[in-house]
């Protein structure tokens, strides 16, 4: 009966160990997952403990390190407490009952790890971080003054562990760790896609959100409609001319030039021409003309928004090195780009990705490489950083390396492009046939 109840006792200090380690482990998982909206909102209530979590994003690195050690040394005491506990009687019964010292000595070891390790994690962890995740405010209430007050007093401790770690650290020749963690964008993309999974965003905010992302890593040629598809007025031309190129293209604002492309004299708005000719005043390009903003093929998107709004216009020329002009981009271009296709009664690109029936894609060779990875759900193409290419016509041309012709084929990443129709040298339409399963 004595040993009995020994046993008892010595399970129920193993058990408390266990779930010292559990309390541990969610006021760790609390602190690093509570929001600030929701600090902020206890804070006006003036619950119990609200006011000693630190106002900032991630609690400071003492805290994290209080958590921590107390962790490993819960999981340590476990260990050790239950190995010179519980060993050692096992290992008598297995042995009473036929088995060798050694396998016995082993089997022990063996079944005490597994079990000890199946608790730790049941009950020390998994349990414990849901509790925490399901309510971080409620938890972090009660948690964070015993925390600070335990995080004070090894403060000396952990201050002599942190000179000794980065020592270490310079003599590998690393730099001692930053205390603030920032998140990469891929981290941001997988928060987003969970966070919309259990409802905190809806699609269109998800969609919006992960295009600025995606924005901002492009360099600003990704988005703009190529030089072959521009649509320009030249004041050399007849006034009928340039009033037919506006009634057929039905865009907002026009480039404006003289004798051809590369010589740019300004940029038009209808609503300006169509302003004047209701006052009866009579067609001439030269009246309406706005100052052309131009952008280097190589300027980062997220750059070339500041110099938008710097400037006085919402068109953009996009330029190689040598000055000449590769395309156009519109700020309706980089709203498209952030939150997809609309309709557009004033711009009507003819650049078009058509699904069909068979699952396969035809996809219009000037369609920009950002809009056709997006569309398919594809990686980035091979050389795309290069920034040698922004098309599908680009692509295809880079991978063959020569002028296309029908039928030319080639595979990538479990993806099959082929010409299906060329425009002179131009590669016109694409087929595109995902091989991988589960696209």
């Amino acid at each position: 009966m004595i040993e009995m109840n020994l046993l008892f006792a010595e399970m129920f200090v193993a058990g408390g160990l266990i779930f010292f380690h559990g309390l541990l482990t969610m006021a760790e998982t609390s602190l690093t997952a509570i929001r600030k909206s929701e600090l902020e909102k206890l804070s006006k209530r003036q619950e119990q403990g609200t006011k000693e979590i630190p106002e900032q994003s991630q609690p400071p690195v003492n805290l994290i390190l209080t958590l921590q050690a107390g962790i490993t040394l819960a999981a340590l005491s476990v260990g050790v407490y239950a190995g010179s506990t519980f060993l050692d009687p096992f290992c008598s019964f297995l042995i009473q009952n036929g088995f060798p010292a050694l396998a016995a000595r082993g089997i022990s070891a063996l079944m005490l790890i597994i079990s000890l390790g199946l608790f730790i994690i049941i009950f020390g962890k998994m349990i414990p971080k849901q509790i925490a995740l399901h309510a971080p405010h409620v938890v972090a209430r009660w948690v964070v003054r015993p925390v600070f007050f335990f995080a004070r007093i090894f403060q000396p401790v952990f201050l002599i562990l942190t000179k000794i770690t980065d020592a270490i650290g310079q003599l590998l020749g690393m730099t001692p760790a930053l205390s603030t963690q920032f998140l990469s964008h891929e981290d941001i993309k997988s928060f987003l896609q969970e966070s919309a999974k259990h409802g905190a965003f809806d699609a269109t905010e998800e969609r919006m959100v992960q295009g600025v992302i995606a924005f901002s890593e492009a360099r600003i040629s990704s988005f703009m409609t190529p030089r072959p598809e521009i649509v320009w007025l030249d004041i050399d031309e007849p006034s009928e001319k340039n009033r037919k190129k506006i009634i057929d293209a039905r865009h907002s604002h026009f480039p404006v030039v003289k004798g051809s492309l590369d010589n740019v004299v300004g940029v038009i708005h209808v609503k300006d021409i169509l302003g004047r000719l209701l006052l009866g005043e009579p067609f001439d390009l030269t009246l309406y003309l706005e100052q052309a903003l131009f952008l280097p093929e190589n300027a980062d998107a997220s750059r070339s928004v500041d110099l938008f709004k710097n400037s006085a216009t919402h068109f953009a020329f996009i330029v190689d090195e040598y000055g000449n002009i590769q395309g156009v981009v519109t700020l309706t271009d980089i709203l498209r780009a952030i939150v997809g296709d609309f309709a557009d009664t004033m711009d009507d690109k003819s650049t078009t990705i058509l699904k069909r029936k068979d699952g396969t894609w035809v996809v219009d060779g000037l369609v920009t490489v950002q809009e056709l990875r997006e569309r398919l759900m594809l990686p980035k193409l091979r050389g795309e950083d290069s920034g040698n290419f922004h098309t599908v016509a680009g692509f295809m041309l880079s991978e063959l390396g020569k002028i296309p012709r029908t039928t030319d084929a080639f595979e990538w990443d479990g993806v099959r492009f082929e010409v299906i129709d060329m425009d002179g040298h131009r590669v016109d339409k694409v087929l595109i046939t995902l091989l991988e399963k589960g696209r």
